[in-house]
């Protein structure tokens, strides 16, 4: 048995030989500081960028760009830090930090975290900011009686222009409320238009029944007779809106006892039998688009 020992070139720990690791300035790093040291580039996938990899671009998922009214997309880091991470609670994103490139490749909910991207997939966004940006002044400059600074006018066209060639951009933020998008509209001068994805789980008869979560493909989860964000959480308080399929009366029941001595999974289950148990509701009139209604024909509530 090798109970040889080393120490972390940067924490200072004792590992076990065998378990320490090479990480790009240092020789010998235990499992908790390699995974600081190298990122995961955001874009390709690729877990094992080190720092010398690591590009000056990140990318930005809504729930962190709504921190600093700011879209979702490809930004430049202008400044570090860049982020304010408290002890408690999530971080936010210093605004003043970064500069807006371009919007993201794919869908927002098509990225599991906001984070790093590494050179090589920086390649193309590098050309696009130096063509976009390249040799604006970060000085602020006093004209006509008020500051003004050549890259943040700059960028707030950028912004501008992309939304309204890309207005699919202004769904990734999956918000419809008109006061927490009013300051965003109004700093970015942002189009109007459709500021949310319809996650439409199926049509039947007309009724549209929508998922809480993106990529529910099968509908065992809470689901929603409405598309907007407002009604995809618990606070939503009408009659009927929120629903679950096995809250449904057409939905087969799953019997513990019976199922106990041979592995069934409930959740295959409720893939299995939630859309033929909305189908079956919506032939009945139990479900229809306004709602949940049980026999007497009032709306109920199905949770």
């Amino acid at each position: 048995m090798n109970d040889h020992h080393t120490q972390c070139d940067r924490c200072g720990c004792n590992v076990p030989a065998d378990e320490s690791y090479w990480a790009e300035g240092h020789d010998n790093v235990c499992s908790d500081c390699y995974h600081d040291i190298v990122k995961t580039c955001q874009l390709c996938g690729d877990d094992d960028v080190m720092p010398s990899g690591v590009s000056e671009f990140i990318l930005v998922k809504n729930e962190l760009a709504r921190t600093a009214t700011r879209l979702p997309g490809i930004y430049w880091i202008k400044r570090r830090p860049f982020l304010c991470v408290p002890i408690i609670g999530g971080g936010s994103l210093i605004g003043s930090d970064v500069v807006f490139v371009d919007r993201l490749p794919k869908p927002d909910h098509a990225y599991e975290i906001s984070g790093h991207i590494c050179k090589k997939c920086a390649r193309p966004y590098v050309k696009r900011f130096r063509a976009i940006y390249g040799g604006i002044s970060d000085r602020t400059e006093h004209r006509s009686g008020r500051s003004f600074n050549p890259l943040c006018e700059r960028e707030r066209v950028r912004v501008a222009n992309v939304a309204r060639r890309h207005p699919i951009l202004l769904r990734d933020l999956e918000d419809d409320a008109a006061y927490s998008l009013a300051e965003l509209r109004q700093r970015w001068d942002l189009p109007h238009g459709q500021t949310w994805h319809e996650w439409l789980l199926l049509e039947h008869k007309g009724v549209k029944v929508y998922a809480i979560y993106p990529g529910d493909r099968y509908g065992d989860s809470w689901l929603s007779l409405r598309p907007e964000p407002r009604y995809r959480n618990d606070r939503c308080r009408e009659p009927g809106v929120i629903f679950c399929a096995s809250g449904l009366p057409t939905y087969p029941h799953w019997d513990y006892e019976v199922n106990r001595d041979t592995y069934h999974n409930p959740y295959d289950h409720a893939r299995q039998h939630s859309r033929p148990a909305i189908i079956a509701a919506i032939d009945q009139g139990i479900l229809t688009q306004t709602g949940v209604r049980n026999q007497r024909g009032e709306l109920i509530e199905c949770r």
